[in-house]
């Protein structure tokens, strides 16, 4: 395939373009440096939070936590790395860089692949608690979140930078583009595993569901009224935080994956699917900053920490959190 072909001229030509059309960094930069940068405030803030109420409230370490804890160090990362997503718009010879240019998108790549693989685990944590609650405490050990904490990095470190030892097409790209410079077989794995993990939580929350809804109903014959309201708040707020972290889940990353699906080959890259695909992978991106609100912001201990380190308690409610000395 011959990469001067005439999606690439437009691509080449529309680009230099617009940058020299506008003095300084063009409107378009612009608009990317400020959503990176207003993303990697919300992102590090938040994910920071959960890290220090876990840290410091006793209450809150449990075997779940740990991988609470392990979202949030990944979707930390995720904020942290946009910085030098922002440099390369202040110094673009970066671009001309090889390790520069993989770096930028290894260093993403690691981050989500990591944010996604702490989101499955987290998943299977809630899947063996209501499947099995009686012997979710054997299942479910401390050794056994921590040995799927490493397993999750090891998996993360020995792919995500593979690009920069073979597959890559930076000699012969005329611009530093993930969807170019990364190799087709590369991008096409990373697609294919995000959808399989997508599919894979979806059935899991299916099969969550299908539980709790058989506990509300068993609950209902057994017991009173009182009793059978109380069942039926709790499915309610159970049904309403599965179908937050489901559908968000696949709104944040689905359309991402399409779109990069149809630029596997060089002459299928253009600057409108390139523009497109760098806005969705914000939503991506986006999927970082509710991690800590779905999945802690929701419960009612990390609620209280939550208020109790940003010094937002109110009289009508007090707060018992063991602290650790």
């Amino acid at each position: 395939m011959n990469i001067t072909d005439a999606n690439f001229t437009e691509l080449s030509n529309n680009t230099i373009v617009e940058i020299n059309d506008i003095q300084g960094i063009p409107v378009f930069g612009q608009v990317m440096i400020a959503l990176q940068l207003v993303c990697m405030v919300a992102i590090v803030s938040g994910n920071t939070l959960v890290l220090t109420a876990i840290f410091k409230f006793k209450s809150l370490q449990d075997v779940t936590s740990i991988f609470v804890a392990n979202l949030a160090v990944a979707d930390l990362i995720t904020g942290l790395s946009l910085p030098f997503q922002v440099s390369f718009f202040f110094y673009p010879d970066l671009e001309t860089n090889k390790i520069a240019c993989l770096l930028r998108f290894e260093i993403i790549s690691f981050a989500c692949n990591a944010s996604i693989l702490s989101l499955a685990c987290t998943v299977i944590d809630r899947f063996v608690a209501i499947s099995f609650p009686l012997r979710y405490s054997q299942i479910m050990t401390k050794k056994v979140a921590l040995c799927l904490v490493i397993t999750i990095w090891a998996i993360d470190m020995l792919t995500a930078f593979i690009p920069t030892f073979t597959a890559n097409n930076f000699d012969i790209s005329p611009f530093c583009l993930y969807e170019l410079v990364m190799d087709k077989n590369f991008r096409c794995a990373n697609f294919v595993s995000g959808l399989v993990f997508a599919f894979i939580m979806f059935i899991m929350y299916v099969r969550i569901y299908v539980i709790v809804r058989q506990h509300e109903i068993r609950i209902q014959n057994e017991i009173g009224n009182y009793m059978r309201h109380l069942s039926i708040r709790a499915g309610r707020q159970m049904n309403s935080i599965v179908a937050i972290v489901v559908i968000f889940f696949h709104l944040s990353w689905l359309p991402f994956f399409i779109i990069q699906l149809t630029m596997l080959n060089f002459q299928d890259v253009t600057k409108s699917k390139v523009l497109i695909s760098n806005f969705l992978v914000f939503l991506g991106i986006l999927n970082s900053i509710v991690n800590p609100i779905i999945y802690a912001w929701k419960n009612k201990h990390y609620r209280r920490a939550f208020k109790k380190l940003l010094g937002m308690k109110t009289v009508t409610e007090v707060i018992h959190i063991a602290v650790i000395d």
